[in-house]
C-alpha cells in the first residue's frame, strides 16, 4: 500500500510543477497576418480554428493527432507544420516561453 501512496504523491507533485508553468506568448509574422486575413475570407471559422490549435500549444498539453503535427526538414529544420483543416496548414517555431506563428495557407502555397 505503501508504493501506491507514493506513486500519487509523485504524480501530484509533478502535475503541481507542470502547472506552474506559465503560459507561452504567442507572436505573428506579417507574413503569418497577412495570408490569416486572406483566408477568414474563404473561411470564417478559421481564427477560431487556429486558436483552438493554438490552447494546447500555449498550455502546454500534447497535441491531438487530428492536427497532423510534425517537424519539418532539411532548410526548414526548426520549424513546425500543423493541419488546422485538411489542407490548411500552419507554420509556426516554439521554445519554452513563445510561440512564433511564422504562415498559414495550403501546402502549395506554402510550398511544403
Amino acid at each position: 500500500m505503501k508504493k501506491k501512496r507514493d506513486v500519487g504523491k509523485k504524480n501530484l507533485k509533478q502535475n503541481l510543477v507542470q502547472s506552474q508553468k506559465p503560459k507561452r506568448k504567442v507572436y505573428t509574422s506579417s507574413k503569418y497576418d497577412k495570408n490569416l486575413e486572406k483566408r477568414i475570407k474563404q473561411i470564417p471559422t478559421l481564427k477560431e480554428e487556429v486558436q483552438d490549435f493554438l490552447l494546447y500549444l500555449k498550455n502546454r498539453k500534447p497535441i491531438p493527432p487530428k492536427y497532423k503535427n510534425h517537424p519539418l526538414k532539411g532548410k526548414m529544420k526548426g520549424i513546425w507544420d500543423s493541419h488546422i483543416r485538411d489542407d490548411m496548414v500552419l507554420t509556426y517555431e516554439y521554445d519554452e516561453s513563445s510561440i512564433y506563428l511564422i504562415d498559414i495557407g495550403t501546402h502549395s502555397k506554402l510550398r511544403l
